[in-house]
């Protein structure tokens, strides 16, 4: 099998990490940067690995493109006969490349095996292996040699060296810790207790190689982290506990017991190592605070907070731990990012009062916050919750704009994609909850996510393909069970999705008897069935108005066409995204081919948002009309009317 060199650009780390476990998984023997080791000579190692590889691949796009970094390490494979170029969007190559046949993996989203991906595997499987590679260049028509040349072209390689180094060694790439992972004794209970955390770390670790390294204690590096897990199961509960330590004086940083009845061990393996994973990244972000790491009282303080931020949606009472610790430490930046996060979501959800001196607060701790990091993700979402529900626009350009700034941020890709889908654009929603899910692997929440998306899609295969997969890792855990069960409420079997209902594994809340006639409506759509289960959600909306989505579902999924209409026409645009984020299910397919639609669309504020972005929803491509023409009609007709009442 080849030695391989990867070369690509900074910002495309992600896609470049998804082509070196395929080469890897073929066998292949894969060299790219993010394997330098600590402390080694940037420049000579990425030098001494290119003279040993038996290919270059180089991954082509706009930013490699610009880079001299890759274009050099592109001329080392050309000129040598080892150049395997793969692009990775529809930009050109640089001049001196562009007569190379590129493999297209442009589409290629890191599932499944294209015919592009094994054309650059059969690619590898074309090239010989062990020989030393030619060092014989192109031919090229012989120049002179000019000396004052020669010496700016010296002058210039050796600042391109020095900057290469310097950002190689930034701050910007923080030398990643070593944490430990040991059972707190070695009786049978703590050491299985302990191997299942590790089992679960080790895939966040595979996520992302700078938030942590696993490590043997008794290794010859002493880690910086040791955490310590505990736990023993009793007649009718179970029992864990985590202990987090400083690697080389063994003090106590954090500590937190955890207890669920016996018949909900598995949502105790899952809190565990979901609480574990988002302690250690703050215990990370604490030791990097400002160059220097936090103070120990305010570490302290500070993995108290995330503990409880990972555990609770009751929030007011984190918010003081995390102001003491922005007033105590001010140019921290990860408690500015949580304490943001906090207030933001209080503010989508409190009223009267509490919410008038929330938005306060959180508009002045968004200045405060941007003196520390001016492009700091969670200012921009926290921006994004201040709005009013009919800024769709201002809204996405917002997520949009947290996403350039900081696109590893599994949050704002968590945030857009839940934005993406009240405007009806559900293959970018997919593609942002994906890739959230992948960076934050621990997280119940955003692999939930990426399975309702897929299910929204209609990706009904590739829904249940994910479900079990998650299934088996967290086998029996409710929040697992919820997501089976709206599966089949919207999608697969409804007699299967009734069984989910009547065995009481998870909860729904008041709309349980709206969830059951609606499910024995869809069994047997008999006229007295169908009427039962509308007549139910209209009364329970009636005094829940958040319920309001199973009634609009019924009507969808009943053909009560007219009284849907009447129903979105009446609702209030302030509350469009509680609506349209419903809207767009599977439902709701004969509802868009209808061209009245867009009167909905422009009341609830989604065409604004379509004209002004320039990105119409994916049901267009198929619907038998022109949206941008129904949708010129309507918003005319809406913005006339609102002239008229402003006479």
């Amino acid at each position: 099998m080849a030695r391989v060199f990867l070369s690509y650009a900074r910002e495309d780390a992600d896609r470049a990490r998804t082509i070196a476990l395929a080469l890897e998984k073929a066998g292949h023997q894969v060299w790219w940067d993010q394997i330098i080791r600590a402390g080694a000579q940037y420049a000579n190692e990425i030098e001494q690995a290119l003279k040993d590889s038996d290919a270059v691949v180089v991954l082509w796009s706009k930013c490699s493109a610009e880079s001299p970094w890759v274009r050099d390490e592109a001329a080392a494979g050309r000129d040598s006969g080892r150049l395997v170029p793969v692009r990775l969007d529809q930009s050109e190559p640089p001049m001196g490349f562009r007569q190379f046949q590129n493999i297209d993996l442009s589409h290629w989203t890191g599932r499944g095996s294209p015919a592009q991906l094994r054309d650059l595997l059969d690619a590898m499987m074309t090239i010989p292996t062990g020989a030393a590679p030619t060092s014989e260049p192109i031919a090229e028509p012989k120049r002179s040699a000019n000396p004052w040349l020669l010496i700016a072209l010296a002058m210039v390689a050796v600042l391109l060296i020095a900057g290469f180094t310097f950002w190689r060694l930034s701050p910007a790439a923080p030398t990643v810790p070593l944490v430990a992972v040991i059972a707190a004794d070695q009786s049978p209970g703590p050491k299985a207790w302990a191997r299942d955390v590790l089992v679960k770390l080790a895939s966040l670790q595979a996520a992302d190689s700078h938030a942590l390294r696993l490590v043997d204690q008794g290794g010859a590096t002493p880690p910086d982290l040791i955490l310590e897990v505990g736990g023993v199961m009793q007649p009718t509960s179970a029992e864990a506990s985590l202990v987090l330590r400083g690697g080389k004086d063994r003090t106590l940083l954090w500590s937190k017991d955890f207890q669920q009845p016996g018949v909900k061990l598995p949502d105790l393996k899952q809190q565990l190592a979901y609480v574990a994973a988002q302690v250690l990244r703050c215990a990370v972000e604490g030791m990097r605070a400002d160059g220097k790491p936090l103070s120990q009282q305010m570490q302290r303080l500070y993995l108290s907070g995330c503990s409880a931020l990972a555990e609770t949606d009751n929030l007011r009472p984190l918010r003081p731990i995390f102001l003491q610790i922005t007033q105590q430490a001010p140019s921290f930046e990860g408690a500015w990012s949580k304490l943001l996060k906090i207030e933001a979501r209080l503010a989508a959800t409190e009223t009267g009062v509490e919410l008038a001196s929330t938005r306060q607060s959180l508009q002045r701790h968004i200045s405060n916050a941007r003196k520390v990091n001016p492009y700091l993700a969670e200012a921009y979402l926290a921006e994004a919750e201040l709005l009013p529900g009919t800024a769709k626009f201002e809204r996405m350009a917002l997520l949009d704009r947290a996403i350039e700034r900081n696109p590893e941020n599994s949050d704002a890709l968590d945030q857009r994609s839940r934005g993406l889908l009240t405007v009806g654009r559900l293959n970018d929603a997919l593609a942002d909850a994906r890739q959230a899910a992948e960076m934050d692997p621990l997280s119940p929440a955003k692999r939930d996510q990426y399975i309702f998306v897929l299910i929204v899609s209609q990706l009904t295969d590739l829904a249940l393909e994910e479900l079990d997969k998650a299934e088996r890792l967290w086998p029996g855990a409710s929040n697992l069970a919820n997501t089976r069960f709206f599966f089949h409420l919207h999608s697969g079997d409804p007699k299967e999705a009734l069984r989910n209902l009547e065995s009481q594994r998870f909860e729904v809340g008041a709309g349980w008897a709206t969830y059951e006639s609606y499910l024995k409506a869809r069994i047997n759509p008999s006229k007295t069935n169908v009427e039962q289960a509308l007549s139910k959600a209209r009364t329970v909306t009636a005094a829940h108005p958040t319920a309001l989505t199973m009634l609009m579902q019924g009507l969808a999924t009943f053909s009560g066409e007219d009284e849907l209409f009447d129903t979105l026409l009446q609702s209030q645009p302030e509350s469009a995204s509680f609506i349209t984020h419903v809207i767009f299910r599977p439902a709701f397919r004969d509802f868009w081919r209808n061209p009245r639609s867009m009167e909905v669309a422009a009341h609830l504020g989604l065409i604004d948002y379509w004209r002004r972005s320039g990105k119409w929803p994916d049901f267009c491509a198929d619907a038998p009309y022109d949206c941008k023409v129904e949708a010129r009609k309507f918003f005319k007709k809406r913005l006339g009317k609102a002239h008229t009442n402003g006479r």
